[in-house]
């Protein structure tokens, strides 16, 4: 991973890096549509291609910690997050 390619994003408390290049993926590109057409329950899946099952996991333990239960407004945020942060590939 180059340097430069790392976004560093903080959501309520939580800090996370991620490789930007990551988004340059068909089927990240596939989950977005999804996501965009109405199937939100996709975007779960989307985090964890992003970020990896243990980043998400992380993640999800953490916001279990602080607020009793992982939320879909947290997760929505954690989405939002990364994507206002990340600069994809034109």
């Amino acid at each position: 991973m180059k340097e430069d390619n790392i976004k560093k994003v903080e959501i309520d408390g939580y800090k996370l890096e991620f490789d930007q290049n990551n988004l340059d993926d068909v089927e990240v590109f596939e989950l977005i549509n999804d996501i965009d057409n109405g199937e939100v329950q996709k975007t779960a899946t989307l985090i964890k291609l992003l970020l990896g099952e243990g980043e998400y996991d992380k993640i999800k333990s953490y916001f279990k910690e602080k607020y009793g239960r992982f939320t879909i407004s947290k997760l929505t945020e954690v989405y939002t997050a990364i994507f206002q942060s990340a600069n994809p590939k034109d």
